[in-house]
């Protein structure tokens, strides 16, 4: 399958309009073992660059077990990379529940031309252990994924020119598509993230914002240590083909390296298209902080497009 959006928005300070976009690509089986290769690239705020491979061979020795490997990249402006290599061994239990083991190793290097100490070179190594839960919509092309439950606990270690600091990652993700009458649902979203240390760099905040996280902020522009995340959807299906869904996000995030909580919200539209093509998804939305007013001019349209081949 193939996966892809481009976002149209105002940038903040310029108040020019902006592009950005992502690819993703999806293998399944093409050598007939059942084996998934993925592959996700993002551009974002001109410079920003994102790239995540995942690699999963299933049925190793025609057993339960899967061997799992990822590399994720990342360009920030001109200010700082990383890159994280993880290698996992899974367990497939009845089709739907999946239990494995992950070792991670990630580098992250400074770009600026001088000493910052809010960013600052540094290896981290971490053990992961991952739940998901899955529930499929076999014959929903539009919703093809009724019910997911992830979650996430990472213990490690990250090392640099002040020391060596021990840090835990908690991670949860949970969603459901609730059917209200035959042509209207609502869709929720819970997701949690933690990063659990002593001290913080800017290099290692969690990047959220955007179509996949909160809409009406730009991609990944939002950097946090602590995020509370809820997505809403009222869904109305005009046929089998097409509907129609508010959109309403909220976050709460926190950023302890420069000592700032807020409230984040996302309000908007979107419209999902079924064609011969594929699928086509197009969303309006506009980001408000708390205790700011709404200005239209910032807000963000995000059209997307996947097909299956």
């Amino acid at each position: 399958s193939f996966d892809g959006f481009i976002g149209f928005a105002t940038n903040e300070e310029s108040e020019k309009i902006e592009i950005n976009g992502y690819m993703n690509i999806k293998l399944h089986n093409t050598l007939n073992y059942g084996e998934q290769l993925n592959i996700n690239y993002r551009s974002t705020n001109g410079n920003d660059k994102f790239l995540k491979t995942n690699v999963i061979a299933p049925y190793i020795f025609n057993t339960p077990l899967s061997l799992e490997l990822n590399l994720n990249l990342t360009k920030k402006n001109s200010t700082y990379t990383k890159d994280e290599q993880s290698v996992g061994v899974n367990v497939l239990i009845k089709n739907k529940h999946k239990v494995g083991v992950h070792f991670s190793s990630l580098n992250s290097t400074n770009l600026l031309e001088f000493t910052n100490d809010l960013i600052i070179d540094y290896k981290s190594n971490f053990k992961k252990i991952k739940y998901d839960f899955k529930k499929i919509n076999p014959k929903n092309k539009l919703i093809p994924i009724k019910l997911l439950t992830s979650l996430e606990l990472s213990i490690g270690k990250r090392k640099d020119n002040n020391g060596t600091k021990t840090q835990n990652i908690y991670y949860t993700r949970t969603f459901n598509n609730f059917n209200l009458t035959k042509i209207s649902s609502i869709y929720l979203n819970l997701e949690t993230y933690l990063l659990k240390s002593s001290n913080y760099y800017l290099n290692e905040m969690f990047l959220f914002g955007g179509i996949n996280s909160i809409r009406g902020f730009e991609e990944n522009s939002i950097g946090t240590n602590k995020l509370l995340l809820i997505n809403s959807e009222y869904r109305l299906k005009l046929n089998n083909d097409i509907y129609i869904n508010s959109i309403f996000d909220m976050a709460y995030y926190e950023d302890k390296l420069v000592n700032i909580r807020n409230n984040i919200y996302g309000v908007g539209f979107g419209l999902n298209i079924n064609t011969n093509s594929g699928i086509f998804r197009i969303n309006y939305a506009n980001g408000i902080r708390k205790g700011q007013d709404i200005d239209l001019k910032l807000s963000k349209i995000h059209l997307s497009f996947s097909n299956i081949f």
